[in-house]
């Protein structure tokens, strides 16, 4: 236990730190420096080492932000516990993919453009992990950021998947000003500017005026958040509906609502 935990802990460590930066635990900030550790932790090892380390970092943060797949237990049994390591799993391969290639990055690329290299890939990676084999989008880094408004408006220039690769670019940054004292200033330099220019973007883009500031279209977006046993169990269908109903005419009363958007899982109970 012991020596796994000398091989594996810092992977470890970064899948807690990176999961708890998401929903259910909504600690953004900890985006910003969660991947440290691992990265700190393999910027020197083989590619096949790197990539057992990534492995176990991503098992260990899929496992944990996809957690509520498990409620499925109410009506799959035991299978779905399997099922849901099955994908936790597979998402993982994507991390040991990417940890090959940050050990490569680390003896070929000039030092300077490691931390931009490695958060395309990072995209490239949530691009895949969202699209390849249907697709699994629920776990990219970026959804981590809602709570900080301004940088999240980011996302309307690149989609989630460039705040992923902001974030991914400042650990980078970061790990190399605890790694290399002789690029201390510079790394903490740029990963403060791209943080600043970020958020001053996102600023920026909020502010912006309407595109058509006569005619405002009002758009409401009901979330349900029902337990995930109740979204598969017939006996809670008209439940979950008419409680809908009631909650979004209550908004509808109070609000001036052109539409109002319904997550699937009501929709579906209605087509089954």
């Amino acid at each position: 236990m012991k020596a796994c935990l000398r091989t594996y802990g810092w992977a470890i460590a970064s899948g807690i730190l990176l999961a708890w930066a998401l929903p259910n635990f909504h600690w953004f900030p900890l985006a910003w420096v969660g991947l440290i550790p691992l990265l700190y932790n393999t910027r020197s090892t083989t590619a096949k080492v790197s990539a057992a380390r990534f492995f176990v970092a991503g098992w260990v943060f899929n496992s944990i932000v996809l957690q509520w797949l498990i409620g499925n237990v109410f009506w799959a049994g035991g299978w779905a516990i399997l099922g849901q390591q099955g994908v936790c799993l597979a998402l993982s391969v994507y991390w040991a993919l990417l940890g090959a290639l940050w050990s490569g990055m680390n003896t070929r690329l000039p030092v300077w453009l490691i931390a931009p290299a490695f958060g395309l890939c990072w995209i490239a990676m949530e691009w895949l992990q969202a699209r390849l084999f249907s697709g699994l989008g629920w776990a990219a880094l970026g959804y981590s950021q809602g709570p900080d408004i301004w940088f999240s408006q980011v996302a309307a220039l690149g989609g989630v998947s460039l705040l992923s690769g902001i974030l991914v670019t400042v650990n980078v940054w970061l790990t190399q000003a605890v790694a290399d004292q002789s690029l201390r200033l510079r790394s903490i330099a740029a990963a403060l500017v791209l943080a600043v220019v970020a958020h001053g973007v996102g600023m920026l883009l909020l502010d912006s005026p309407d595109e058509n500031p006569d005619a405002p279209f009002s758009v409401g977006i009901y979330q349900s958040n029902y337990a995930q046993h109740m979204k598969w169990d017939p006996h809670f269908e008209q439940t979950m509906l008419d409680m809908a109903i009631t909650q979004s005419t209550v908004v509808s009363e109070n609000e001036s609502v052109d539409l109002f958007i319904w997550p699937e899982a009501l929709i579906m109970n209605e087509f089954r």
